[in-house]
């Protein structure tokens, strides 16, 4: 089991990923700080030791990515679980991969 994270080449991908939607700038200090790397490990370790979590690691600034900054006008906080794996998307509220 490698336990090494490579935080740099994550950062760089994810600040990538925001870049056209302008998100980038906002949350490059989160992304570039400590918080993001002990989140990133503790990911890992969870995924590691064969837990799930949700969405995929790849989607979590999904929603980021899907409304530009400009655009941006409301923030809806809520929780919703998925019971099953690969149900999230990264939008709240949304299972799109099932059509529901």
């Amino acid at each position: 089991m490698n336990n090494k994270v490579d935080i740099i080449n994550i950062r760089k991908k994810f600040l990538e990923k925001l870049q056209p939607s302008g998100w980038d700038e906002y949350l490059a200090p989160y992304i570039n700080g400590f918080e993001f790397q002990i989140a990133i490990n503790e990911l890992k370790e969870e995924k590691d030791a064969g837990r799930l979590f949700e969405p995929e690691f790849k989607n979590i600034f999904r929603a980021f990515e899907l409304c530009p900054y400009k655009d941006f006008k409301v923030a809806m906080i809520g929780q919703d679980p998925y019971p099953q794996p690969g149900v999230a998307d990264g939008i709240s509220f949304s299972c799109s991969r099932k059509d529901k």
